[in-house]
Parts: C-alpha cells; sequence; structure tokens
C-alpha cells in the first residue's frame, strides 16, 4: 500500500489507528460507564452540580464560578428528547472520559512512534487505559490507615467538573511542553 499524500501513514497504519481510536472509545465507555453511573445516582457532586444547572436554565442566575460543566449540560439537553439534564450531564462526562482517553492516547501514540518506527496501536491503548485509571498508591499513610487522605489524592470519579478539567488540563500541559520542545 503507498503513502497518503503528503502525511508519510500508509492507509493501512491510518486504518489500524481508527481502529484502536473505535476500540478505545468501546472500552472507555465500557470501562467509565459503570462509575460516572453510580457517582450520578449517590449523593455526591454530580447532584450538586445538576442542581446548579437546573437552578441556571430554569431562572437564567449563574451562581458557580467555573461553570463549563454546566453549560455544556444546559446546551446538550437541549438538544435532547425530554430535556433531560441528567442525561446530558451523564453525556458530558462520558465525551470528557473519551476526549482524555483521545489525548493520552495521541501522547502514547507519539511516545511508542519516537522508539519504535511506528505507533503500536495495541500497546498505545493498553497503556491508555492504564494511564486512565491509575491512582497514586499511599504507602506513607499506610500505618495510619490513612488511605484515601495520603499525600497525593486518588483519581477522582466523583466531580464532574474536575473529569471535564482533565482533558483540558492535559492539552494545556502539552502545548506548555512544546514550549520547551528544542526540535
Amino acid at each position: 500500500m503507498g503513502n497518503e499524500k503528503g502525511t508519510g501513514r500508509s492507509v493501512r497504519d491510518t486504518g489500524r489507528r481508527l481502529c484502536a481510536i473505535l476500540v478505545l472509545v468501546v472500552a472507555i465507555a465500557v470501562l467509565f460507564t459503570p462509575v460516572t453511573l453510580v457517582a450520578f445516582a449517590t449523593q455526591g457532586d454530580f447532584r450538586v452540580h445538576m442542581g446548579i444547572a437546573w437552578t441556571w436554565r430554569e431562572t437564567g442566575h449563574l451562581t458557580w464560578p467555573h461553570f463549563l460543566y454546566h453549560l455544556l449540560t444546559i446546551l446538550l439537553s437541549y438538544l435532547m428528547p425530554g430535556g433531560s439534564l441528567n442525561i446530558a450531564g451523564f453525556t458530558i462526562s462520558m465525551l470528557a472520559y473519551v476526549a482524555l482517553g483521545m489525548v493520552i492516547y495521541d501522547a502514547v501514540c507519539g511516545a511508542v512512534a519516537s522508539r519504535r518506527g511506528k505507533c503500536v496501536s495495541v500497546l498505545s491503548l493498553i497503556i491508555t487505559l492504564s494511564l486512565m485509571l491509575v491512582s497514586p498508591v499511599n504507602l506513607f499513610t499506610l500505618p495510619i490507615r490513612n488511605l484515601y487522605l495520603g499525600y497525593i489524592s486518588p483519581t477522582v470519579y466523583h466531580n464532574p467538573t474536575l473529569i471535564l478539567l482533565k482533558p483540558v488540563a492535559l492539552l494545556l500541559f502539552f502545548s506548555g511542553l512544546r514550549v520547551f520542545d528544542n526540535s
């Protein structure tokens, strides 16, 4: 197979990458849907943020300083049958997980390609999903049974604004790295 015009990437490689991205999206849905549904069902941050979005949509009064999650939820709710904020909020959270996966996958493919000559899709998928699930191990607070509030907080699954922040923060981090790249 020849190369696509101007990219140096073969059609076969592009097909493999698209297939890997599809597998990644399905894996993210399988892994993070139950977690997000449980977070929605429990008394926690999702309910608080859904209440904030509902108040903003119904009254027009914004009472929260960081409002991107609420704005996206409201906008998506207008596009959904029945205007459900809960379904819209869940969808925004899942899209944020997919965006995070795409950002990580792109970075991992770049790292693997620079060492191997081409992106190894399966390895990149495994590394991406691992990085999305990894949490710090709080060994220093193990003797006092302080497993949650150690030196570094664990991966956040319960807060929709932090879930939305992850892909944006990672993109900004990678953009910042480019500033210091000498190549």
